[in-house]
């Protein structure tokens, strides 16, 4: 081989050799990288966690026996379904190979400690196990996932937008659903079940589709959140629109339904706080057409063919 060929030759495997460094930085992390799970400890002893965004909005969530509460928000409970998205995400890495490791990569995909999209502290028993930071969006569905104590960066399958740093938004809204109701008593009617059939307090068969409105509204009804302190004065004093009395197997409820203005709110003795409806869920209840729980007459208002 000549010297020019064997030059060219050199030239081009160095051109090769750059590329492949441009184009795949991370090359070789298969083999200097040990794999080792985002969160490497058990999720199941966490029972603490901090959501903060880098405007330093806070989110606290803590576990109290097995019901994850809000101290914040009165200690109410956080939806279930969007606490365990957030624990299994960080905590399922196992199969996954990093897709960067450089100080550089923590602040371009923003998993840095100094520049992240959300903060996740953990913490068991009092003790920090770690803290993970969420950064960009490498696709749908995906969030890049640093722990601060590791170099490696993930991708997993999460959204910021299900962490959020705001407090309400992790109440669970399904808190005052009643899936079963044995017998539901107002001012005007009671209805009791009796095997598959419901009964009015005079014999009756109540109005099979006023009947479904009630049971499907008390069964879907979701509140917004909880009604501010500027607010309960004029509710302690306001008048309920609607007060339902349900037996259920797990006990009794009562739920009154009323309105200030042009805002809506139920109260369940279950808790002490007013919560807020949408008109939705108010209106779907509120409305529900009363003598035809007694089956008293024998058309509904504005709707003879029912």
């Amino acid at each position: 081989m000549s010297r020019p060929i064997g030059s060219l030759v050199a030239i081009l495997i160095i051109q090769i050799a750059l590329t492949v460094a441009l184009f795949l930085p991370q090359s070789d992390i298969m083999d200097t990288v040990t794999r080792e799970p985002l969160v490497p400890f058990d999720p199941d002893a966490i029972d603490e966690i901090y959501v903060e965004d880098d405007q330093g909005n806070e989110a606290v969530l803590l576990k109290m026996a097995d019901q994850w509460i809000l101290p914040d928000l009165h200690g109410l409970p956080i939806m279930r379904e969007r606490i365990d998205a957030l624990i299994d995400s960080i905590s399922d890495s196992d199969e996954h190979w990093p897709v960067a490791t450089s100080a550089a990569s923590r602040q371009r995909f923003q998993v840095a400690a100094y520049h992240f999209q959300r903060r996740i502290t953990l913490i068991g028993q009092g003790e920090l196990f770690g803290t993970i930071y969420l950064g960009t969006s490498p696709g749908f569905r995906k969030v890049h996932a640093r722990n601060d104590a590791q170099e490696a960066i993930y991708s997993i399958p999460f959204n910021n937008f299900d962490a959020p740093t705001e407090t309400v938004t992790w109440l669970d809204k399904a808190l005052l659903r009643i899936s079963h109701p044995k017998k539901i008593s107002s001012a005007d009617y009671t209805l009791t079940k009796r095997g598959d059939r419901w009964i009015s307090a005079n014999g009756q068969s109540p109005d099979s589709g006023e009947l479904m409105l009630l049971i499907e509204g008390l069964r879907s009804i979701e509140i917004e959140g909880v009604a501010e302190d500027a607010m309960l004065q004029n509710l302690a004093i306001a008048a309920p629109e609607l007060a339902l009395h349900i037996d259920t197997a797990d006990g009794s409820v009562n739920l009154n339904f009323l309105s200030v203005g042009q805002r809506h709110f139920v109260r369940s003795s279950r808790y002490d706080h007013y919560f807020k409806l949408s008109d939705a869920h108010y209106d779907r209840l509120t409305t529900i057409y009363a003598p035809a729980m007694n089956n008293t007459v024998s058309s509904l208002p504005g709707n003879p063919s029912r």
